[in-house]
């Protein structure tokens, strides 16, 4: 039973609290957490791994040959090179079989994840839950990505995965593909290339596993996704942030300055200004 996630210095907090959730909520002993780890010390390691205790935690590091892989995809300062970790991991794990459940990293577990795992995908290679978007917004992303404006599209913050199904098919390398001739028209860039390798065909699943309003009650949720609001910034009025707020009290965190939404523009900021300067050189 695997569970994996990907993590750069910039989201260190929030996936430690994402593996503190796991440990605590998610009800799944046996399972080992899978890393995918962009630019992190051993000691931002350890730390990660000890949030995580008492299960197993493995690292994948986003290396040279991880990286000239990826070298043709579009990133930007709201996506990131981890953010492919999604499209790369169930390629790289030395599992052949069984399930991978990826959970991006602003994401806590609430909930056992054992009806998760115990879910029957069928012959689907990818499990899902579809964006909670009106047909107009659908149909958008549907157009930029040359299929019926009605094709399901999900949201790839959550995903399980029926790893053999995935490697039959070469989802790996054909995301990738997608990723390297279309960057420049996909909106979502790696959630968009799943999108399009899957071509509809995936096992949906309840909201409930990928849970990410800002408005309705979170106590239904098995899986809550932070999507708009992150609950790591001081000030925010996210429906779900004392949930973060008391997982994130049991960890190497308990007693930091939360981040000013001021410091965090400035970070943004610095990220695209790195970016135009990569460039232009």
């Amino acid at each position: 039973m695997l569970i994996a996630l990907a993590t750069d210095k910039n989201y260190l907090e929030l996936a430690s609290i994402l593996m503190r959730s796991i440990a605590k909520y998610g009800d799944v002993p046996e399972a080992t957490i899978i890393v995918c780890a962009d630019g992190l010390s051993f000691k931002e390691k350890e730390l990660l791994a000890s949030c995580a205790k008492p299960l197993k935690t493995r690292f994948f590091d986003l290396d040279a040959s991880l990286r000239q892989r990826l070298a043709n995809v579009r990133i930007t300062s709201n996506w990131p090179l981890t953010t492919w970790a999604r499209v790369t991991l169930p390629d790289m794990v030395e599992e052949k079989d069984g399930k991978l459940l990826y959970l991006d990293s602003d994401i806590v577990v609430a909930k056992s994840l054992r009806p998760l795992f115990e879910t029957d995908l069928e012959d689907s290679a990818i499990a899902g839950v579809p964006v909670d978007k009106d047909a107009a917004f659908l149909a958008g992303l549907n157009k930029n990505l040359g299929r019926p404006a009605d094709t399901p599209y999900f949201n790839a913050g959550v995903l399980l995965i029926d790893i053999a199904n995935w490697r039959k098919h070469n989802f790996t390398d054909k995301a990738i593909d997608v990723g390297s001739t279309l960057g420049n028209d996909l909106t979502y860039l790696d959630q968009d290339a799943l999108n399009s390798v899957a071509d509809g065909r995936f096992y949906v699943l309840e909201r409930r596993w990928n849970w990410y309003s800002v408005k309705a009650d979170p106590s239904s949720a098995s899986i809550i996704h932070y999507v708009y609001e992150k609950p790591h910034i001081a000030g925010t009025k996210h429906p779900a942030r004392d949930v973060y707020m008391a997982l994130r009290s049991e960890t190497p965190w308990a007693n930091r300055r939360l981040v000013s939404p001021w410091a965090k523009k400035r970070k943004k900021w610095m990220r695209r200004l790195k970016g135009l300067v990569g460039l232009a050189g």
